[in-house]
């Protein structure tokens, strides 16, 4: 009996990963390299354990900081978890047109979308018409510093 169910078992597996594999949400904004280190003992020091604070950077602060294609929006949701993401709007899809911070949101003011910042930390849209969430850079902590990469 188990071998006559082996068969749907094993097409139902490769059915599971196939589909768990695709990035549905995959981003229109283009791949640029990124990599910025935040001191949280120094010059940020108010951001470690904050809540839905946020900051942008579209000037490298060290010449070894990589910004993404619109620089970084990084921010703390609602729970002080470190969120980091490309500032141009994924609707708009261009370098210069980005959103702004209006804490619990990201707002492009040329669209007109509004993406969650706060709630749920994955910048979601929640109003506008985006399809599409802001793209989302990787963050850890290393020692003193939050780092933000791709």
């Amino acid at each position: 009996m188990l071998k006559k169910y082996s068969k749907y078992l094993i097409v139902g597996v490769v059915a599971i990963l196939t589909y768990s594999c695709r990035d549905n949400q995959r981003s229109p904004i283009p791949y640029y390299p990124v990599n910025l280190r935040l001191d949280l003992t120094g010059e940020y020091s108010t951001f470690r354990g904050s809540t839905c604070e946020s900051h942008t950077f579209i000037t490298p602060i060290l010449a070894t900081d990589r910004l993404g294609f619109g620089g970084i929006l990084v921010c703390t949701d609602f729970w002080g978890n470190y969120c980091a993401f490309d500032l141009s709007c994924p609707y708009e899809v261009k370098s210069n047109i980005r959103v702004r911070p209006d804490v619990p949101n990201a707002i492009c003011d040329s669209c007109g979308s509004q993406f969650d910042l706060c709630e749920t930390g994955m910048g979601v849209v929640s109003k506008g018409p985006s399809k599409y969430p802001l793209k989302k850079y990787q963050t850890t902590i290393s020692g003193n510093f939050l780092v933000i990469f791709r």
